[in-house]
């Protein structure tokens, strides 16, 4: 007799992948019987198996028949979302199988990567670096934790993480690995939503990447709409460097980045939406000694000191290249930063200036408490809109993502 590790008793409230994966087999077939043949396992299984899920939503997922299993409305609306969790389990199993794991048939999913529970205890590990810190974010055992890497570490054939004066730390296949993973149950947590969005019930947990250009007007507009009109939906700002949050959208935990589009327009896996171009503009403080002067050269504003946006930024490039064109070498920064309160701040009480949106600082342009250089930044027109995975977005990244677009018509820019 096997016995199972706390991680596969421990209570855990989100969707059962393995009841998902036969939910999937008899939406496919029509029929428990072959279903059952197909998955290896008895029909009183499967039938049990699509009852628990039908209770954990909430709704029927099938028509029962004389002919067989009929999908409902709802049961195709689930069957969306799961067709997206396998696909990305099936290229973790296939991308293991590159590295030299046991291969699968594509479109088949090895049992170890069927637990729910345990695939959320690697993303804790993954995220705290911790076993401890791990252990107790989730309510378990260290020793749970410990086991659910070791069954995942021998099923895909490589090691995940390693030990190291800062704790653990995943491996380059780790990495990866999680990747796939945080993807999956990204998608996983979705079902419900799709689901209460089908009845008219917008809910769940919307997740925006906001660089600067964005938090002034544009995004906290859409926020109010969408809150006044979907009080179930709840939205959550991601602040952090452009590079991070990048990182976070294709893995899945970032709904959108609403800001500046790239050059390299086409990324895989991505998709960008332009809602409207923007130029830079060079600001100061007012009473600044060069916002008295007319027409000035990119010259005149290579000795000054600048607040630049950190080099992996879209931003930083387009105002290295204006000093190109000039033939001038880009400035070098005194400070690096595209914080609105940094920049703000820096600029009224400093001789400094900043090349920015003017969106970004409209409320101190409008007051008069900065002033915009008179000096000509062409070339410097960015795309601005929206960067999200390929895909069905959430019902709820759906709604904000379509109010910032009434949002940039109303303003105009679009």
């Amino acid at each position: 007799m096997t016995n199972r590790s706390n991680a596969d008793t421990a209570p855990y409230h989100g969707l059962s992948l393995a009841h998902l994966w036969t939910f999937t087999h008899v939406a496919q077939t029509g029929s428990v019987t072959q279903s059952a043949a197909m998955l290896f396992r008895t029909q009183s299984a499967v039938t049990r198996a699509i009852q628990i899920l039908e209770s954990e939503v909430g709704e029927p997922l099938f028509e029962r028949r004389p002919s067989g299993m009929l999908l409902t409305p709802v049961g195709h609306c689930a069957l969306a979302r799961a067709r997206r969790v396998f696909f990305e389990l099936d290229a973790l199993a296939r991308w293991c199988a590159a590295q030299g794991a046991r291969a699968f048939p594509k479109g088949s999913v090895p049992a170890y990567l069927m637990n729910t529970r345990r695939l959320d205890l690697l993303v804790a590990l993954a995220r705290t670096q911790h076993m401890p810190t791990a252990a107790a974010s989730v309510g378990i055992t260290q020793s749970a934790v410990s086991g659910a890497v070791k069954v995942l570490e021998a099923g895909a054939g490589l090691s995940l993480f390693q030990r190291s004066g800062r704790g653990i730390v995943q491996t380059p296949h780790g990495q990866a690995f999680v990747l796939h993973v945080r993807r999956a149950l990204n998608e996983l947590r979705l079902v419900r939503d799709d689901i209460a969005a089908l009845q008219g019930n917008l809910r769940g947990t919307v997740v925006i990447g906001a660089p600067p250009l964005a938090r002034t007007l544009i995004l906290p507009k859409a926020i109010a709409g969408v809150s006044a009109a979907f009080p179930g939906i709840r939205i959550c700002t991601n602040e952090s460097p452009y590079e991070i949050l990048m990182a976070e959208l294709r893995a899945g935990d970032l709904d959108f980045i609403l800001g500046a589009l790239p050059p390299e327009q086409e990324a895989p896996g991505l998709i960008n939406e332009l809602l409207f171009y923007d130029d830079l503009v060079v600001v100061a403080r007012k009473n600044h000694p060069l916002a008295a002067r007319a027409n000035l050269s990119m010259k005149a504003l290579q000795t000054a000191r600048w607040i630049l946006p950190r080099s992996h930024t879209p931003a930083r490039p387009v105002i290295d290249e204006l000093f190109r064109r000039e033939h001038l070498p880009p400035p070098a920064p005194t400070v690096e930063s595209v914080d609105t309160t940094v920049l703000r701040g820096t600029l009224v009480h400093s001789d400094m200036i900043a090349a920015v949106s003017a969106q970004q600082l409209h409320l101190e342009i409008l007051s008069g408490e900065l002033v915009v250089l008179d000096v000509r930044m062409s070339g410097t027109q960015r795309a601005i809109g929206l960067r999200r995975r390929e895909g069905a977005p959430a019902p709820a990244a759906q709604a904000m993502m379509e109010a910032i677009r009434k949002i940039v018509v109303e303003m105009g820019l679009g």
